[in-house]
């Protein structure tokens, strides 16, 4: 048995899992206004800002919303210091599917 067939077994075999997710433009911006059009002022490189888990323990139905981070808004302080040598990008999801299901993939 090769090596690699108990990972495609483990990636096939799970059902695809449903995860709410939101990307949205950031900085600088002019790329916000601009989402999806061609513009000049575009940088070669981009930044991703990505979240990390985010508790709810007096509001769990807030959940099963993908939201920003306070960190990840145009008016933050870390999109404004990358906003010169990037166009920035910032992903959020929803907190509802377990860590494993993501690994095996989801679908939207």
């Amino acid at each position: 048995m090769t090596p690699s067939l108990p990972i495609l077994v483990c990636m096939f075999a799970a059902p695809p899992a449903t995860l709410p997710t939101l990307f949205r433009p950031v900085a600088p911006e002019a790329l916000i206004r601009s989402f999806g059009q061609a513009n000049a002022s575009r940088k070669d490189h981009a930044a991703l800002l990505i979240h990390g888990m985010k508790l709810f323990p007096f509001r769990p139905h807030r959940a099963n919303i993908a939201e920003l981070h306070e960190w990840q808004v145009p008016d933050a302080e870390l999109p404004r210091l990358l906003a010169p040598t990037f166009d920035v990008y910032a992903l959020s999801y929803a907190q509802t599917v377990p860590v494993d299901a993501i690994a095996h993939g989801v679908e939207k």
